[in-house]
Formats: C-alpha cells, sequence, structure tokens
C-alpha cells in the first residue's frame, strides 16, 4: 500500500506543472474543432464510424474508447484544459501502479515492483504522451493492455472465471483505444512460454488453442470491424512509403528508441530522422545491434532466463505494428510509451535481482531524480504552440514540421483579436517566415511542403492579398494537379472574385471557374464534403438553385452532423424564398419554413452557432408575418 501511494504523490508532483499546458496540433481537429464530443448521446455512434474521430474526414481513426474519454472530458468541463490533463497523468500513474503489479505477479519482489513503478512514472520519455492530449490513446491502450496482462496473470494463477472475463475485456477496451494494442496477441504467449510452460514448447504447444481462442477471436472480431467500416482498406491505400523503405528506416528507428529510453536527451516532438538506405553506415550499425539483442534473447531461453528473454521480447513486440506498417512520422517518442514500460520493468528486476543490490538501488535512486527533474522541465516545453515548436526546432533545423507549425501558431495569432497593429503585422511576417523554412527545408516537395504553401496561400487570402494567395494555391496545384484542399482554396480564389466583380459577365465567368476546380477537387475526393458545399454555394450565387439544392443534399448526406452545412442550407433556402418573394407567395414560404428547419438543425449540433441564432430568429419573424 505504501508502495502504490509512493508512485502516485511521484507522479502528481513530477507532473504537477503540466495542468496548464495547452491543446496542441492533432488537438485542435480532433477535441477543440470536434463538435461530435460535445454531445454525450453520439457515444455509440463512435463504435460504427471513424467520421467522428476527427472534423477532417482526412484524419479519421478507429479510437472509439479515447473519443469517449474525450466526451466525459466534455461533459465535465467542456474545454477547461485542466480536466483533459488531469484525465492524462491519472492515466499515466495507474499505469504505473499496474507495471508494479504485474512485476510483482511475475514472482518478482515488491521492491522490483516499486523501482519498476516509480521508474516508469518519472521517464522522461512519457512527457509526450502525457501532455499531449491527443496522445492519450497510447498511455489509454496501455493501462488496458497492461490491465489484460495482470488479469490473465491472475487467471494462470487461481484459474477463476472473473480473471479471464476482465483479460477478454480489457483485451476489446484495448483495441477499440488504439490498434497497436494488437502485439498483446503475441505477448501473451511468449509470457506463457517462459513463465507457465517453462520454456517447453511442446507444453505451451499442446495448450494454444485452449487459452488462446478467446483473444484470438476478439482480435478477429476487431479486425473484421475495420473491414466493415471501411478503415482498414483505406489505411492500407494511403500507405506513405514501400515496404522496402519502411524495413530500412525502421531497423534505424529500433536502435534509436532504444537509446532514448536508457539516455533520454535530445528529446524532441518531431525528431530529424531520415530514410533508412542499405549503403548507410548507421544501418548497418542499427542492425547488428538487432543482431546482438535476438542473440541475447535466444542465450536467454537457452539458459532458461525468464527476465532477459520475456521483457526485450515484449519491448520488440510492442514496436512490431509501428515496425511493419508504414506511418506518415518516421519516429515520434509516444510509440514507445509500452516499450519503456517493459524495460522499466526489467531494470527494476535486475537491480533488486543482482549481488550488488545496494549499490543499484543507490544508481537506481540517481536516476529516478534525474528522471523526474527532466521530466518536470520538458513539461514546461509543452505550454503552448509557440515553446513547443520553437523546442522543436531548436532541437532539428532542418525539419519541416516544425517550421509548419510554429507558422501556424503564428497565423492562428494573427487571425485572433489583437491590441495594436504592430503585433498584426510581426506575426503575418512570422508566419511567412517560418511557412517558407517549411518549404526550403522540404525541397520544395511532399505533402509536408503543400500544406505549408497551401497555408501561405491562406493567410495571404485572410490578408487581402488575393493575388499573392492566387499564386501560391497555383503553385499547390501545380506540384499536385490532385491534391485536394489545394483545388478547393483556389477555386475559393474565383468564387471571391466573382463576388466582388460588379461586371455581371465576369462575375458569372469567375464562379463558374471556382465550380470548375470544385468539381475537380470532386474528382480527386468524391466524397469531400467541404467541395460539395463549396459548390452549392457557388451554384446558389449564379442562380442554379436545382444544382445548388442536390449538392447540398449531397453535402448534408456526407457530413450529416455539421452545423456550418446546415446553416448554409438554411440561408440558400432563405434566398430561394427571396427569389419568389413577387411570383408565388407559397413557394416564398415554404422555403422560409425550410431555412428556420435547417438553422435549428445547426443549432441542435452547435448551440453557440450566433449566426445561426440571429438568422432564426429574423426567418421566423418573416413567417409570423407571412402568415399575418
Amino acid at each position: 500500500m505504501r508502495s502504490s501511494l509512493l508512485i502516485v504523490v511521484i507522479g502528481s508532483i513530477v507532473y504537477s506543472n503540466s495542468m496548464y499546458n495547452g491543446f496542441h496540433y492533432d488537438d485542435i481537429h480532433s477535441i477543440v474543432e470536434n463538435f461530435h464530443i460535445r454531445d454525450i448521446d453520439n457515444w455509440s455512434s463512435y463504435f460504427v464510424s471513424t467520421e467522428f474521430f476527427s472534423v477532417d474526414i482526412n484524419k479519421s481513426m478507429y479510437r472509439p474508447i479515447l473519443l469517449l474519454t474525450y466526451c466525459i472530458n466534455y461533459a465535465l468541463g467542456g474545454y477547461d484544459v485542466i480536466g483533459y490533463h488531469i484525465f492524462n497523468v491519472l492515466i499515466h500513474i495507474c499505469n504505473s501502479l499496474l507495471l508494479r503489479a504485474v512485476v510483482i505477479g511475475l514472482g518478482y519482489s515488491s521492491g522490483a515492483g516499486l523501482l519498476a513503478g516509480v521508474l516508469f512514472v518519472v521517464h522522461p520519455l512519457t512527457t509526450e504522451p502525457v501532455n499531449y492530449i491527443s496522445s492519450r490513446s497510447d498511455s489509454l491502450a496501455a493501462m488496458f493492455y497492461l490491465g489484460a496482462f495482470w488479469c490473465y496473470m491472475s487467471w494462470c494463477l487461481r484459474d477463476r472465471s472473473r480473471f479471464l472475463i476482465g483479460f477478454l475485456m480489457c483485451v476489446f477496451l484495448a483495441l477499440l483505444s488504439k490498434s497497436s494494442a494488437m502485439s498483446l496477441v503475441l505477448v501473451i504467449p511468449i509470457y506463457d512460454y517462459a513463465y507457465n510452460c517453462n520454456f517447453e514448447w511442446r507444453i505451451w504447444f499442446r495448450n494454444a488453442w485452449k487459452r488462446y481462442r478467446y483473444m484470438v477471436s476478439i482480435a478477429s472480431l476487431y479486425v473484421m470491424v475495420l473491414m466493415i467500416i471501411g478503415f482498414l482498406s483505406k489505411s492500407l491505400k494511403s500507405s506513405p512509403r514501400g515496404l522496402v523503405d519502411q524495413f530500412m528506416t525502421q531497423v534505424k528507428a529500433l536502435v534509436f528508441y532504444l537509446k532514448l529510453t536508457f539516455v533520454p536527451v535530445g528529446l524532441n516532438v518531431d525528431h530529424q530522422f531520415f530514410l533508412g538506405k542499405s549503403d548507410q553506415s548507421a544501418f548497418w550499425l542499427s542492425l547488428f545491434f538487432i543482431f546482438t539483442g535476438t542473440t541475447i534473447i535466444f542465450i536467454a531461453n537457452r539458459f532458461k532466463n525468464k527476465t532477459l528473454l520475456f521483457f526485450p521480447s515484449w519491448a520488440m513486440v510492442t514496436l512490431l505494428p509501428v515496425t511493419l506498417v508504414p506511418l506518415n512520422i518516421l519516429v515520434n517518442e509516444r510509440r514507445i510509451y509500452m516499450a519503456t514500460a517493459a524495460l522499466c520493468a526489467s531494470l527494476g528486476i535486475i537491480a533488486f535481482s543482482s549481488r550488488y543490490r545496494e549499490k543499484s538501488l543507490v544508481v537506481g535512486s540517481i536516476f529516478v531524480l534525474i528522471f523526474a527533474g527532466h521530466t518536470f522541465q520538458r513539461n514546461k516545453i509543452w505550454l503552448d504552440e509557440f515553446s513547443l515548436w520553437s523546442d522543436s526546432i531548436d532541437g532539428s533545423p532542418q525539419g519541416v514540421r516544425s517550421y509548419l507549425y510554429l507558422g501556424n501558431a503564428f497565423k492562428d495569432l494573427f487571425l485572433s483579436p489583437q491590441p495594436g497593429k504592430t503585433k498584426k503585422i510581426k506575426s503575418w511576417d512570422d508566419a511567412i517566415k517560418n511557412y517558407q523554412l517549411a518549404i526550403k527545408n522540404a525541397g520544395g516537395e511532399g505533402p509536408l511542403a503543400l500544406r505549408a504553401l497551401n497555408n501561405l496561400g491562406a493567410i495571404h487570402y485572410v490578408n487581402g492579398n488575393i493575388v499573392e494567395a492566387e499564386r501560391a494555391y497555383k503553385w499547390v496545384v501545380k506540384l499536385d494537379p490532385y491534391y485536394v484542399d489545394g483545388l478547393i482554396n483556389l477555386g475559393t480564389i474565383y468564387h471571391h472574385k466573382g463576388r466582388v466583380n460588379k461586371d455581371e459577365e465576369g462575375k458569372i465567368d469567375n464562379i463558374r471557374t471556382s465550380i470548375d476546380y470544385y468539381q475537380k477537387a470532386l474528382g480527386a475526393f468524391p466524397n469531400n464534403s467541404v467541395a460539395m458545399e463549396n459548390i452549392a454555394l457557388a451554384f446558389t450565387d449564379i442562380g442554379r438553385f436545382q444544382e445548388a439544392k442536390m449538392a447540398y443534399d449531397r453535402a448534408v448526406f456526407l457530413k450529416p452532423n455539421d452545423p456550418k452545412i446546415f446553416f448554409n442550407f438554411g440561408s440558400y433556402h432563405l434566398l430561394h424564398g427571396n427569389v419568389y418573394f413577387y411570383t408565388s407567395k407559397d413557394s416564398t414560404k415554404l422555403h422560409y419554413i425550410e431555412a428556420a428547419k435547417y438553422m435549428r438543425k445547426s443549432l441542435e449540433i452547435d448551440p453557440e452557432h450566433t449566426r445561426a441564432k440571429v438568422t432564426l430568429e429574423a426567418v421566423e419573424k418573416l413567417i409570423d408575418k407571412w402568415e399575418q
């Protein structure tokens, strides 16, 4: 009890300065702007669709349990960031307690369990999963992962059905938190082989199906769900690199992760890491280390050393998903959260198993103090977007993502209400400078360069510099003719030109050009709700109401929970009603009623939609006057 309390106290102190850290990059589209989490009644929909994960359809994930925690956070405190951070810290402390329980459950001393838990709770590598709210998926999956492992051990020791039920429930919840928890399917058999079968593979093989049939069934069911909702096929199609490049890169990454675990210096939210090549010495050195590690595991198996076999294998298996599946970001610290837990457990066990136990404990205590101080300092980096990405640039000056997101931070500062014109001009200049550096470091190509160019155009557009905005968007489309955001934004430029053009012919020509770009975007991505909504607005502006209605109907179908689409659809009916004002009273009234209906729908989804409130009041007055 005392050791558990000690872990809780240490974890609370170490992360006490993280409570006021802000929302960061992916937090914006998945939490702050995600209206799906604002209604607790949506919770069941999280389990049957990926569209609720983010307002950006391109960043959809199947993590329903994670979304449910966001929903609970919002229900309790809205967007008060303290509640989200308390949730993250509690999950991390819980994981440290579970790690202690797992070590003790494996038959090691309580001191080994305590040291493992303390090392993990203060380890600097865990600062990203704790401070970065969207990275809760890693710590949440780890909590159910460790819970499942503890329940399985308890079932093996006591053979009681409640532990089996707990194990299966935790497996299911871990998978619904993050798909990387699939590695548990391999970790459990390795544990059985080492601890329950005493390295006798015949005994293990004889009991395999009986022991694992329920776990394999749940994993298979999970994969089937991913296939049914289309997430699996979508993920496989959008692979950013080939398997050979992926292997070469991740061979280097494994050694990189090992170094960070034991020497956690130079931590960065966006490490400067490059694709691995077979002719690079770093690749061959990494391969040598992996071969050495595999040899150690083989020797451990030969001499029946459970600790050396199980925990390194556990760490490596947890990294298999990110090793085999190509992801956009080559390396990041949150991916090794579970592997860090396994290695902390092995260090705690080794320290208490050593002949030099007392000296080991002294060294361990020193490491705990150093790690705790480093973690406490590292928390400050996550205060806001400026501190986070500035720190990232200091560590990775040749990076791309860091400049892109720092540019976004300055862009948001430029767009926010500020006193003083000088400050606005500086933030505008800083945004442009960082976007240009991002484009330069990316070599003027690649998805990050396109995003930087696109955002560069956006900030010019907001600043009223239409010529520069158009130039940036045309550059985007030239680099990638199928870049949907660039096509939509270029369409928006011509749509704007049409609206401000006083010449009727010029107005129509520009809006028709905008429609062409929207149609090209829809050709590249037929189910893009933004392009569909924009083309509906364009059709409305040139009086092609039937086509506008068809586009709005499709937009509503694609994104049925977007308040903005319903607002614009209601505005369409209001305008269409005004057209019939002098020719058909019935048509006018019908469109006014439809306008009111869609405004109410918009407010149902987002009660804080001010324009919908004002418009609804105006439309209701029009309907009342019309009836009178």
